[in-house]
């Protein structure tokens, strides 16, 4: 399995429950690993703190939406970390002018990485909820509060830094597919010339 790249090992994930189990265990955290790293992404950052393994092979490779499970979905964001429709999209990420009273923890916007689609800042409304009930369940104490909003602060930071490495690998899959194609078309019609030549064609024919 490390001799593998990670959307391989998505498939194998749900091919049976033993590739499951295994892929999805503590142990199988190494092999996810070498195989972001034989594709070149080996550099995350975020991974093992706030995303699991796997994670990264369904953030990439996986086109089901993330609030539907429509397949095709092509709208990907790499800070809040889905992958949806556009309706989706819509329906599950909020603009904080507009819900400056709300059942968020007060603390909530500052721990919960944001992304920037035009002149807007949006949050993901699912991790605002679970990050909302991990602060209610500190309480009043005031000290685990503090830190809990540092590490989340040093997440979003991570996150920044994990968009432009997702970026800039799935820019660089998309110029080698297309020189793939190319160099393919290019050995097809080389082919093809050379089984003319052979019929007795000659090169302006």
């Amino acid at each position: 399995m490390e001799h593998l790249d990670p959307k391989t090992l998505l498939a194998m994930s749900r091919t049976c429950s033993i590739f499951r189990q295994t892929l999805h265990s503590s142990g199988g955290n190494s092999i996810w690993k070498q195989a972001r790293q034989n594709v070149g992404l080996g550099g995350l950052k975020r991974v093992g703190i706030d995303v699991e393994e796997w994670e990264v092979a369904q953030l990439l490779h996986d086109g089901t939406c993330v609030g539907c499970g429509k397949t095709r979905a092509i709208v990907v964001d790499y800070i809040l970390w889905v992958r949806g429709c556009a309706s989706c999209m819509r329906s599950y990420s909020l603009r904080r002018e507009f819900h400056m009273e709300s059942s968020y923890h007060e603390k909530a916007f500052s721990c919960v990485p944001c992304s920037h689609w035009m002149d807007y800042t949006y949050y993901w409304v699912p991790m605002m909820d679970r990050v909302t009930r991990q602060l209610n369940a500190l309480g009043t104490d005031r000290a685990k509060i503090d830190t809990f909003v540092e590490s989340r602060k040093n997440i979003q930071k991570l996150a920044q830094a994990d968009k432009r490495i997702l970026e800039n690998w799935v820019d660089r899959q998309k110029y080698a597919e297309k020189d793939a194609k190319e160099n393919k078309r290019e050995a097809r019609l080389k082919k093809i010339k050379e089984k003319l030549r052979l019929e007795g064609y000659d090169e302006k024919e």
